[in-house]
């Protein structure tokens, strides 16, 4: 049982709606900061696209977390097993992780400086605390 805790703390800390909230805020901020039509609808389907491929892979992150917790379970695994999971999941992981820079790069190429600074506005550093 702790195998299958710390599986699903590695694969599936961050949730579905944490990932929701952040591309429904950034199509509201595509919708009332760029003007052009036509790039406004562009920039939508590619957050769409972004969305869905997030979804996707938390699914199947689900699904490796649920195949190793079975194969941690197993008395007779073997290290070899162990990495086949792990090693389908990081090709996963990287593959994900093209897509998502892709996404970014295809929206910062339709998109002036003024209306990526309104969509995705940068974070602001805290000062530390004293």
């Amino acid at each position: 049982m702790l195998w299958a805790l710390l599986a699903i703390y590695l694969f599936g800390s961050m949730g579905a709606s944490q990932f929701t909230a952040a591309f429904e805020k950034i199509e509201t901020n595509i919708k009332s900061d760029v003007r052009d039509d036509t790039r406004r609808e562009e920039l939508l389907a590619i957050v769409g696209d972004a969305e869905k491929s997030t979804k996707d892979e938390i699914k199947s992150r689900a699904g490796i977390v649920q195949e190793l917790t079975n194969v941690l379970e197993r008395h007779d695994a073997l290290a070899g097993d162990i990495q086949r999971v792990l090693d389908r999941y990081r090709a996963r992981v990287e593959a994900y992780q093209a897509r998502m820079i892709k996404y970014r790069l295809d929206l910062k190429g339709k998109m002036t400086r003024e209306e990526w600074a309104k969509v995705i506005p940068a974070e602001k550093a805290s000062s530390p605390a004293k």
